[in-house]
This record gives C-alpha cells, structure tokens and sequence, in this order.
C-alpha cells in the first residue's frame, strides 16, 4: 500500500512540474516564436507590419524599459538616416529637422508600443521583455495627423492673406510656418514607417523667407533704460540679445516695441558674522507699444547678491541681469506680441 501511495504521489508531482512549467518551456523551444529574446524578432510580428525589439531587466518593468528604449534607439537611427537622405535631397528648400525634434516625434509614436511577451530567465535571473510597435496603423495615424495639420495650414494662410494690420500679419505667419514645419515632420515620420514617399507640397521655404523678411521689418524693439553704474547697459545688452533670437530688430528710438525703465543697485551694510558682501537691486521695465504708446506689460524685481567682496557681487550681479533678468524681459516681450495660445498647434 505504501508503494502504491508512493508511486501516486510522484505521477501527481510529475503532473503539477508539467503543468507549470510547461507553458514557458514550449515558449522558450517553439520553432513558430524563434529566439525573440536574443532577436527582438518574433514571426508573430513581421518586419513588414511591425517594428520590434527586445529588453532585458531584473523585473518586468525594467525589462520593458530597456526594451522600449532599444526599439527607441532603432526608430530614431531610422529617422536619422531618412533625414540625412532628405535633407541631401531637398537641401536648397527643406534644411530643418533637429536632433531635438527627431526625439520629440518618436517619443510620441512610442506612446502605442505594446508587449506581448515577457519570459523569466532563472539562469540569468531576470526578465526578457519584447516591444512592438505597429508601424502601418502608426503610419495610418500619421496621414490622418497631416491631413488635418494640412486643412489648419490653409486656413491661417487665408488669415495672412487677409491680415491688415502688420504684427498680426506676423502673428498669423509665424503660426503657418510652424504649422507646415508640422507636416513636414509628421509626413517625414508617415513615410519612414509605411514605407511610402514623402507628400509635402506646402510652400515652407517661401514662407520662412517671407516671415523673416516681415519681421525685420515690423518687429522693431527699443531699449532706454536708466540708472547709475554699467548695469542698465548690461540688462540692455542681454534684452537685445535675447529678443533678436526671436527675430525683433534693434532701433535707436521709437520702435514697435518699446522697454523703458531703471535699475538701480545698492551695497547693503555687512551682515553680523557674515563673511559675504552683498549688493541690493531693483528693476523696473516698462513694455509699451508703439503703435499705441500705451504700457501693456509691467516686469519688476527686486533682490539681493552676494560675492566674496564688493567686485566679485557686482560680477555676479551683471551676470544675473544678462542672463536670467534678460531672458525673464524678453520672454514677456514674446508673450504680448505672439500670446502662447494664438501659437499653440493641436495635438
């Protein structure tokens, strides 16, 4: 009887070690998935449909992570690549397509990566993970994201055109040109992932020259700022500097846009026990449109610096005003002529 009960209970633990462990045996040694760890290849998920790559990590998340960011590391080699070509091959009428903005767009399309298979590996202790991205329908979605961008860029071609007044001349322009650097860099993607030829027929060049040319001519700014020592010419400085990256020109008076006001500074008494010296500042900007003469925007600041001695806190002190008071100033500047929401593109 205990033979008997023996034998039962080794084909009844025979029967739970196959029940368990079957199903990740036959995914490890099935012909039909391959090796899809070692890969990032499943036959599942053809090359010609899908994109796809796997990942390693000591739990599921981090398998998926590093799997992610393997299939984001091939897309964006893809991209690339592809804008290489392009920009070769459109060099006289297409030259701008950032590192940057290739990063942005592939993030967005990974947003729809998906991941099917998850194995554990008890010699190596940790996870494989595979990432697929589904690269027609991404491609479908891109079109349908053209399009659309497409019928936005002709309607605000109709704003231009019918603009009078010049600032929202430029207004509208600069929103079209923005709207077919859009196009170009979804359509960019569309072809890369379906396979088929870029369709971009919007006059891009044209317009940037026209807005550039626009701009020099109606984004015109002037600085008059008061105050005793060097330190209302280095936050004048810093201001020109900041707002000609945004295509205003520098006038001697009686700009578009005019900046008026004072900065004044002050050595403060020592502090007790304080190894520092330190310098007192005020600002106050008055932006005003010319067009008006009316002050539309106020920028006022107030502060301290310190330095080691009196020198080295007026060095520090410049250093703040030609960099973050500058760049605070002409960010207001920016956000009366063109407000953030006439600029912003739909998703």
């Amino acid at each position: 009887m205990s033979t008997l009960r023996a034998r039962g209970l080794f084909w009844a633990t025979l029967s739970l070690f196959v029940l368990v462990l079957g199903p990740i045996a036959r995914d490890g040694a099935s012909a039909d998935e391959g090796r899809w760890w070692e890969t990032g290849l499943s036959p599942k998920y053809p090359r010609s449909t899908y994109l796809s790559a796997s990942g390693f990590g000591s739990t599921v998340n981090e398998a998926k992570n590093d799997a992610l960011k393997n299939l984001s590391k091939m897309l964006r080699a893809k991209v690339e690549s592809k804008t290489v070509f392009v920009r070769k091959e459109t060099e006289k009428s297409l030259s701008r397509t950032s590192s940057e903005n290739l990063t942005i767009k592939t993030d967005e399309i990974l947003r729809n990566v998906f991941y099917p298979k998850v194995r554990f590996f008890s010699d190596q202790n940790g996870y494989y993970a595979l990432a697929v991205l589904n690269r027609r329908k991404e491609a479908m979605a891109l079109m349908v994201k053209g399009n659309r961008l497409r019928l936005e860029a002709s309607a605000m071609r109709d704003r231009v055109n019918n603009a009078s007044d010049p600032l929202e001349k430029v207004r509208s322009l600069r929103t079209l040109v923005r709207l077919e650097e859009t196009v170009y860099e979804t359509e960019e993607e569309r072809s890369l992932l379906g396979g088929a030829p870029m369709v971009f027929a919007l006059p891009l060049m044209q317009d940037r020259e026209e807005l550039r040319s626009l701009q020099s001519r109606t984004l015109t700014v002037s600085v008059r700022l008061t105050g005793d020592g060097p330190q209302p010419g280095v936050l004048s400085d810093g201001i020109l500097r900041e707002l000609s990256g945004e295509g205003f020109r520098k006038v001697a008076s009686s700009g578009k846009i005019r900046i008026e006001g004072k900065v004044h500074t002050e050595p403060l008494p020592p502090f007790p026990g304080s190894p520092y010296t330190f310098v007192h500042f005020d600002v106050t900007v008055s932006v005003i449109d010319g067009s008006t003469g009316q002050m539309v925007r106020l920028y006022q600041k107030s502060g301290r610096v310190g330095g080691l001695n009196f020198v080295q806190a007026r060095e520090l002190l410049d250093m703040k005003l030609r960099k973050k008071e500058s760049r605070s100033i002409a960010k207001t500047v920016v956000d009366y002529v063109f407000p953030p929401e006439s600029g912003r593109l739909a998703d």
